[in-house]
């Protein structure tokens, strides 16, 4: 049914492509692709509500608390430096889950930030669009909650 589904709405040019995965805590169930391979690399965008969600739960269960240091949870954050006109220094307070989640840590795109672009252009930081984690490597645009 769920084939069926995908595969009308690209017939049907609704959609490009449609990639629909289930899994639970065995593993992956359920995957099949239409317009596209399995194995098809393209970008998603608007990946940030399944990952509030997610943490959010885990912030119910007192597994994660929200005003914690992210580095608590992710060391490589506990590295991170502002970029502060074409110096990097230390940011003022450490990024937190709740900067994380409300998207005020202050990691960019470097297609809407200059100075970002052209450090990405040199070579001198990652691209935040490469995918992986080389974002955890680039710098943040301001300090912590102050945007």
């Amino acid at each position: 049914m769920i084939d069926t589904l995908l595969g009308t709405a690209v017939e049907q040019k609704r959609v490009p492509m449609a990639v629909a995965m289930i899994a639970d805590a065995r593993g992956v169930v359920y995957e099949h692709a239409a317009g596209a391979g399995k194995d098809a690399i393209f970008a998603i965008a608007s990946m940030t509500k399944p990952i509030t969600s997610a943490v959010m739960q885990l912030v119910e269960a007192g597994q994660v608390k929200l005003d914690e240091p992210a580095a608590t949870y992710l060391p490589e954050l506990g590295t991170v430096r502002v970029l502060d006109r074409g110096t990097l220094r230390p940011p003022k307070s450490p990024v937190t889950v709740r900067h994380l989640l409300t998207h005020t840590a202050g990691f960019g795109y470097e297609f809407m930030n200059r100075e970002l672009f052209d450090l990405v252009s040199k070579k001198e930081v990652p691209s935040l669009m490469a995918g992986g984690d080389g974002f955890l490597k680039a710098p943040l645009l301001f300090d912590p909650g102050t945007r």
